[in-house]
């Protein structure tokens, strides 16, 4: 089975199951999955998206570049 939140295959006998009042069944890999989808939180898939905004990098290359010439 996956996890409901990161879609992490969970092995046999680990994980935690959630099961709401409405009967749907959520499966997390772990603690932390779980805390997050209670809270809203959404999946980031390129942890490396938060750091900088796109155009301050596009004129770091920009800089870059007239340098380099």
């Amino acid at each position: 089975m996956k996890c409901s939140y990161c879609s992490k295959e969970i092995s046999e006998g680990k994980g935690l199951m959630f099961v709401n009042k409405i009967g749907t069944i959520s499966y997390f890999c772990s603690g932390t999955c779980f805390k997050n989808s209670k809270s809203n939180r959404k999946l980031s898939k390129n942890s490396n998206n938060k750091s900088k905004p796109a155009e301050a990098t596009l004129n770091a290359v920009k800089s870059n570049v007239k340098k380099s010439q």
